[in-house]
């Protein structure tokens, strides 16, 4: 089985870090908004996670056992958000040593110039053909969508 080239692997186990990255923050980001939520305490924006506001957020919770949660929820944030950055200037950087980053780079922020450079997408879908049991060849029905009016092209 083919993997891609050797010279694209290091970018896809940095860009994988990052999206777990991305994905565990976000997890964590969303635990935090449903603890005060789940006391009915309003928490629009992102202040609820900024450093410089945290004795005030902690404040609103009432019991040790609540202020101790969203304490170490938050330490969990502040450590994800640290390793996200390092990944990020990581996956950027073994991005653009690749021969696909300039391509990309004009049309997409760098985060998605490096995900499209380590998956080696294309425009186009490739059609690829199957043998039935009875030995004829079918294509496989590639459904698009249209990014303007959202209808189906079969």
């Amino acid at each position: 089985m083919y993997h891609g080239a050797r010279s694209v692997a290091t970018l896809k186990e940095l860009v994988r870090c990052y999206s777990n990255l991305v994905d565990d923050s976000t997890r964590v980001m969303q635990r935090v908004k449903a603890l005060y939520r789940g006391r009915a305490i309003g928490t629009k924006g992102e202040a609820v996670y900024r450093p410089s506001q945290r004795k005030i957020w902690l404040g609103k919770l009432d019991g040790p056992g609540a202020k101790m949660r969203a304490a170490s929820l938050l330490a969990q944030l502040d450590t994800l958000l640290e390793l996200r950055r390092k990944a990020r200037v990581a996956m950027i950087a073994e991005a653009r040593r690749q021969s696909g980053w300039r391509s990309y780079s004009q049309c997409h922020s760098s985060v998605r110039s490096a995900w499209l450079t380590a998956n080696g997408a294309t425009n186009t879908k490739s059609r690829q053909t199957r043998k039935t049991q009875y030995g004829n060849t079918q294509r496989q029905n590639w459904s698009y969508m249209s990014e303007f009016d959202g209808t189906w092209y079969w």
